[in-house]
């Protein structure tokens, strides 16, 4: 199964955050790749997950994140990990996901 979650937000309260690295941490336990696609302001996010992004396996976490959003909000520089991908065309790969790849789709 795949799972696709699209962050949006620069934060998320403690209770939410927490649910949301739980139900991350429960996929990767239960063998279902997960693709995040951090855009607008959730580029701010991207250091709330990079704990989870590092941990997953590789054939199990996908990690986008649109260039222009993170060159606008000055983060690129910010972001350590190689896991992390910058497409070109971010847009077109988020709705050929949503409808075509993903199983489960969550925007928050």
């Amino acid at each position: 199964m795949r799972i696709l979650l699209a962050i949006t937000k620069s934060s998320y309260p403690a209770n939410l955050l927490s649910l949301i690295k739980l139900f991350i941490r429960t996929c990767f336990e239960k063998q279902h790749a997960v693709s995040m696609y951090f855009l607008g302001d959730g580029v701010y996010a991207l250091r709330l997950f990079k704990d989870l992004i590092d941990e997953g396996e590789s054939g199990l976490i996908e990690v986008f994140v649109r260039k222009e959003d993170a060159e606008a909000r000055g983060v690129t520089k910010f972001i350590q990990t190689n896991r992390v991908r910058f497409p070109k065309d971010f847009m077109k790969r988020l709705v050929m996901s949503v409808m075509e790849r993903a199983d489960k789709v969550v925007f928050l």
